[in-house]
């Protein structure tokens, strides 16, 4: 498996197994579930900020 045009993205020694194997089964999966927890937290502070405000629009006397 001739990689040599793929030397600019991989490093030199990557042509091991293992390497391929680290990166596919633990580097992607971490990259994807922080990528998808900091969009889920960002989508949950949206969420909150609305529904805050809206309960204080609803009920200003309240005092929170």
């Amino acid at each position: 498996m001739d990689m040599s045009h793929l030397s600019f993205i991989i490093p030199a020694g990557a042509d091991t197994p293992a390497f391929f194997w680290l990166t596919g089964y633990i580097g992607f999966p971490v990259v994807f579930l922080s990528t998808y927890f900091w969009w889920v937290l960002k989508e949950a502070a949206k969420e909150d900020r609305i529904r805050i405000l809206k309960k204080a629009e609803n009920n200003p006397s309240s005092g929170g």
